[in-house]
């Protein structure tokens, strides 16, 4: 998940690095291998070990990406050097690499890509991405001795076996469980909620934050038979306050600020006061950028879940300007007779998932009008997208009146095309965050601007 710190401010080195991992790397493919880990990973888990660097590690369908960058904004508001590895990247590789709140530059990226050559025939794309972010992270730690390191990491795919399980992280988040990645995790929840749990570890601390009360049951028995003391964030709110009424941001919010003061007091074990303010203007906002004097506003919602949240969201959004009843903040979809709309237009896009979660999605976004005034569907250019003609067939399937209100583009540059001739337009952009990567990769560097 890219935050708004991320700037490219090297061009040269940005397309060096894109060859580089074209060229060497290929395609992001999820292909773990224990064995590979021990022998390329071992050397960092025991200098992290021998150097005393706590670790956090999140985990979860949804929400993970954001959980991370909190846990990062806490850390440096309370002088921790930070080191945060988070996936996938949208615009740039280096999105994956932060050290005490920036992203590492292209050139120095670059020469831990060189040094690190000979690895890329050895590991799979993210895990020779990950040993050059350990890398780099053991190197600024030797580098600044006097200051507290810490690690996060954001899992990439599943839990039990993603390069980032290799270290035994006292702390686990789990935000949230749904269905998505099932061709590796199974179909079943359980079957995703146990691949995803064994992130924890035994006599260490879980914050959690999945709702549904089967899983809840499971992950107690889970905990419980392996002495981990568990924060259930939906057993703690205020009074008054149910986990259902919070939107998605509050609840990671929540999340993030129970994990960190955890982690100060009993994986530190500072008895000082923590600071956790939260600056919802910086942080747990999706990413925002202008482009040919539209503003576009960019937020990854690639499952079923994703798209209930963003359901959600811009219905709070539209209720805000036109200044409706509150009921409509506990539902997912909002009224067919609104005629505001905080967004003009919304275009999503998916990657590659199995028939039946691609209409379940379909049909929610049919039944969700509060998405924008105009709605389209598209599709992008990328081996994980998923393909125009299976997007069709789906949308075909499901028939009504609702789906009138979705028009289909082959291609986002049509979409881009038509937008050149208005301005002053809101655009949501949601789905896959390759799609939004693509989108971003496809303009010029100089035409767009975030803000």
């Amino acid at each position: 998940m890219i935050s708004n710190k991320f700037k490219i401010d090297d061009a040269a080195s940005e397309m060096k690095l894109l060859s580089f991992i074209d060229d060497l790397l290929g395609v992001e493919k999820f292909s773990p291998d224990p064995e590979r880990l021990t022998k390329w990973f071992s050397h960092f888990k025991e200098e992290f070990n021998r150097l005393n660097i706590p670790s956090i590690i999140v985990a979860g369908t949804n929400g993970k990406g954001e959980v991370s960058l909190i846990l990062e904004r806490y850390a440096l508001e309370n002088n921790l050097y930070v080191h945060l590895w988070n996936s996938p990247h949208i615009i740039s590789v280096r999105e994956r690499f932060s050290h005490n709140g920036n992203a590492i530059s292209a050139i120095e990226l670059l020469d831990y890509f060189e040094k690190s050559k000979d690895l890329t025939k050895k590991l799979s794309y993210y895990e020779f991405l990950f040993f050059v972010f350990c890398q780099s992270s053991l190197d600024k730690i030797q580098a600044n001795p006097n200051q507290q390191h810490i690690l996060i990491f954001e899992v990439g795919l599943g839990g039990r076996l993603d390069a980032t399980n290799f270290f035994d992280s006292e702390l686990a988040i789990l935000t949230s469980i749904s269905r998505d990645h099932t061709e590796f995790l199974g179909n079943r929840l359980a079957d995703i909620l146990n691949e995803k749990i064994q992130v924890t570890r035994s006599n260490g601390y879980l914050v959690c934050g999945v709702e549904q009360p089967m899983l809840k049951t499971k992950i107690k028995s889970y905990v419980g038979e392996r002495d981990i003391s568990l924060k259930d964030v939906t057993d703690h709110l205020r009074e008054g306050e149910t986990f259902k009424n919070l939107n998605f941001h509050k609840k990671n919010q929540l999340m993030a600020k129970e994990a960190f003061h955890i982690f100060w007091k009993h994986i530190l074990k500072r008895n000082d006061a923590v600071k956790t303010s939260f600056k919802e203007t910086v942080w747990g906002r999706p990413l925002r950028m202008t482009y040919k004097g539209c503003q576009f506003i960019l937020l990854g919602s690639h499952n079923l879940d994703g798209i209930r949240h963003l359901a959600k969201w811009t219905n709070e959004l539209n209720q805000m300007i036109t200044d409706s009843s509150n009921d409509s903040n506990t539902s997912h979809h909002c009224s067919h007779s609104s005629s505001n709309f905080y967004f003009d237009e919304a275009w999503l896009s998916f990657s590659r998932q199995n028939e039946d979660d691609l209409r379940d999605c379909l049909d929610l976004i049919f039944k969700s009008p509060c998405l924008g005034r105009e709605v389209s569907l598209t599709s992008f250019n990328h081996p994980r997208a998923t393909k125009w003609e299976s997007l069709m067939d789906c949308a075909k399937s499901l028939r009504g009146e609702n789906n009138k209100k979705v028009t289909f583009e082959e291609n986002f540059n049509h979409l881009l095309g038509k937008l050149e001739k208005k301005r002053d337009r809101k655009v949501l952009l949601a789905g896959s965050y390759y799609f939004l990567g693509s989108f971003i990769s496809s303009l010029p560097t100089d035409s767009y601007q975030f803000e």
